[in-house]
Order: C-alpha cells, then structure tokens, then sequence
C-alpha cells in the first residue's frame, strides 16, 4: 500500500511514530557511545589514581643533570620493572608478575614523557582514550616545574569481566528502555492520531449527507478554536447558507407560481368565454386580455432582473453620469401618473453632482420607488424627491405622506414578493420585486437602500452611495 493510499489516521500515526522512532534511536546512541566513552574515563581515572606511586617514584628519581631518567634507558623490560615495583608496593597482590600476568596489561599502557612530549618509556598505544599527570619536580632547581608527563591509556581489549558485565548490563537497561519508550510512544501516536482524525470523518460524513441534499446536518465544535475548530465552524456556516438557499428557493418557486396564477387565469378565462360564446371579442375583452399579459410581461422582465442581480449582470454599464439629471429626469418621468393619482410631487435636487453609474439602473431604481410611492399613498398626498451631498457621500431619498408600513415590516420591504398587504397589493397591481431589483441596483453600485417613517407619514426610502462613486461636476 502506498504513501497516497493511507487513510489520514494511518498518515498521521506514521509521521508521528516515524518521529519518536528517529528521535528515541537517536538518543539512545548518542546515550550508549557517551555510555561507552564515559565509562572508559571512569575506569580509567580509578586506574590511574593507583599509579599514584609510580609517578611519585618518577618525580623522586627524576635526574636534574641529565634532565630526565636515564636509568630506564628506553628499554620497555626496564619500564615494567620500574612500574611494578611501585605498583606491587602499592596493591599487594594486584600483579603476581607483570609480564603476561596482567590481564588489563596496565603496565602496557603506562606512558612517560619528558617536558617536550618526547616518549622516554613505554609506548604510546592510539585510537582509544588516555589519561595524562604532568610531573612536577619538588625540589632542586626545576622545583615547581612540569619536567614530564605520565601517561595511561585505556586497555585495546575491553574491559575486565565483572566491567564488562556491568557496562553490558546498562546497555541492555538501555535498550528495554528504548523498547518501552517507543511501545508508549506507538500508543500515543495512535491515540493522537485518532483524535485529530475523528472530527475530518464526522466532517466527511456530515458533507456526504450535504452532497444528498440533506442541508440540517451541524457538528458540534466542542470549544475548539484550533483549524479543525474554524473548519466546523464552516462547515456549519455551509449548512446554514445551503439551508437558506433550498428555503429561498422553495419560496421563489412558490410565489412566481402564485403570481403567475392570476394573470394566466385571467388569460384563460378571457380566451374561453370569447371561444363559448359567452362574451364577445370586443374592446372590453380585449383591454383585459392585454391587462394580463403586460402583467405578465412586467413579472417576466423583473424575475429576469433578479436573475442578473444572482449572476452579477445587473449593473454594468457604469458611466461618468450628471446624476442630479438624472434624479430630476426621473422624477418628472414619473410626475404623470403620480398626479393623476391625486398626489403632489416635489422635488429638492442638489445640482451638479456627478457620479459612476449605470444610468439606465438607476433611473430605474428611482422610478421604482416612485411608483411604490404612487400605489400606496393615499390621495390626496404628497410625494418628495431630495438629492444631497451628505457625510457618508449623496443620498437620495423619495418621501411620501401616509399611510406608513408597520414599523415590524419595514426590514422586509426589500425581500422578493412580500407585500404588506397582499389582497391590496394585488389590486393595485405590481409583481412585488420592484424594491427587491431597488436593493440590488444600488448594491451594485456598492451603496446602501433603507427604509424609515417619514415626517410626512408615511415612508422614507433613503439610497446612500458611497463618496468613491460621486464628485462635483467642473
């Protein structure tokens, strides 16, 4: 099985357990040479804390007129008699006879050299660990000076047998150790493993049940702020939003049927009494027939609208435009018929401010609002337009007198559909989308649409756009 093939849980237990492994072997061979070298050196100063004689015997018997020990003269039979004397003097016992008798061989290694490092007796063994005293002369004229050193090196063959033992004794302790430590260390790394690994399967699961359709799934972060904990936190988010959007869907698919409903059971009605002979096909007939379709039409174009608002297209054509015109032009486009609804129009445009807009959006948007104005204010009433520079860039406001929404309706105006009154509503026409395509117009210009009780009585529909999109004109 391949590295790609592991689950996540067996990934993570071999990065873990791969890391102890290196780390506790590492160690450990770095504790048994350091075991080996400093068990050496220890053995090696006892050794040479029992020469103690021979270099006193070599400091005494150091020749000041020939600067060093000429009775040894060099000859390596000489050094081990000389040596085991002191050394025999010193532990009785400890050498029946040095030559082939020494199992350590410590007279072997016993080096002396002169003050210049020169080898008078003995030979200096390499490669392994030694021990060094300088000499120190007591008295006549070198007294206090270093006149040679005396050399111990460690033995080439090992140790003694009950050092042997005792050093292969804690390597052994060792290595159980290494065993155990990494046992505990597998057992943890599996564990751990497994406790990072739990929340990504509940994760995979619960976006499993979300890939069917299932959109209420959520998991519980457990008070966990950590990546996995953000993780679930998005996770969650993602069910709400998917949630919301199937809800949202559900909805828009209910009430486009709902308002189609009326104009298509007109249109039939119309079209059936004509074929039965019940009603002639005459100018009353046909008014109706075309009442419905241009309300069909008008609720094809806005669902249309609010489709480009959902892809982005909505607002695209922006322009360096006179937006105080455009506001003025908007408003005595829509004088007309506001008037004839017994209402009286007003307007307070700030002149000369220029703006980055869609200027057909946006001439659209004010009309909206105008007409939303026209259809709920009751005659006779009044109907304000305003434009003006404020801190937050320009606002335009379209005001009217009463009657006002519910103050609990007011954060709903802007959602598809909705109507205050819907029996009202349908009566005095409308699809119920032309303030939700206000809110996205002038989102995608990057401003902002509310709406307040006016002073008038009735409603205050603000539009802020942000100062980037506006300046004065030259």
């Amino acid at each position: 099985m391949g590295w790609k093939n592991l689950s996540m849980m067996g990934k993570i237990f071999a990065a873990i357990f791969a890391t102890a492994i290196f780390v506790v072997l590492t160690m450990a061979v770095l504790i048994a040479l350091s075991m080996r070298s400093g068990f050496s050196v220890y053995l090696l100063s006892a050794e040479i804390e029992k020469t103690l004689p021979v270099q006193e015997g070599l400091v005494r018997d150091y020749d000041a007129a020939s600067g060093g020990w000429p009775m040894l003269d060099g000859s390596m039979d000489n050094w081990l008699q000389y040596t085991k004397q002191f050394m025999d003097r010193a532990n009785p016992g400890l050498h029946r006879r040095l030559r082939g008798g020494d199992p350590m061989k410590i007279g072997h290694r016993m080096v002396l050299q002169d003050a210049q490092r020169r080898i008078v007796a003995g030979k200096l063994l390499t490669g392994g660990v030694s021990l060094e005293r300088p000499l120190i002369a007591a008295d006549g004229r070198h007294a206090g000076q270093t006149v040679g050193y005396f050399v111990l090196a460690s033995p080439s063959s090992g140790q003694s047998l009950i050092d042997g033992l005792y050093l292969r004794g804690q390597l052994w302790t060792l290595a159980i150790s290494v065993l155990a430590t990494l046992t505990l260390s597998g057992i943890a790394a599996y564990f751990l493993a497994r406790h990072l690994v739990s929340p990504l399967r509940a994760l995979t699961t619960g976006t499993e049940v979300l890939a069917k359709g299932d959109y209420s799934r959520r998991m519980q972060t457990d008070g966990r702020r950590d990546e996995v904990g953000r993780l679930i936190d998005c996770f969650n988010k993602l069910g709400d939003s998917l949630e919301a959007a199937t809800r949202a869907e559900r909805q828009w698919i209910s009430d486009t049927s709902h308002e189609l409903k009326t104009p298509i059971a007109v249109l039939r009605a119309e079209i059936e009494a004509i074929q039965d002979g019940i009603r002639q096909s005459d100018e009353t007939s046909l008014a109706t027939l075309h009442g419905a379709v241009t309300r069909l039409a008008d609720l094809v174009e806005d669902l249309n609208d609010l489709s480009l608002a959902r892809e982005g297209k909505l607002v695209t054509d922006l322009r360096r435009e006179d937006l105080s015109q455009l506001v003025r032009n908007a408003a005595e486009g829509s004088r007309g018929l506001i008037e004839e609804a017994g209402l009286q129009l007003e307007t307070d445009i700030e002149p000369g401010i220029m703006a980055d807009c869609d200027a057909r959006r946006l001439v659209q948007t004010i009309s909206n609002l105008l007409d939303n104005s026209r259809r709920y204010t009751a005659a006779p009433g009044l109907v304000r337009v305003t434009l003006e520079r404020v801190e937050s860039g320009v606002q335009i406001a379209v005001v009217d007198s009463a009657p006002a929404p519910p103050e609990a309706a007011l954060g709903q105006l802007f959602d598809r559909f909705y109507r205050v009154d819907a029996s009202r509503a349908r009566i005095l026409g409308g699809s119920g989308l032309g303030l939700a395509i206000c809110r996205s117009i002038v989102e995608g210009h990057k401003g902002q649409i509310r709406t307040t009780r006016s002073t008038l009585g009735g409603l205050s529909a603000l539009v802020d756009l942000p100062p980037a999109e506006i300046e004065n004109a030259a």
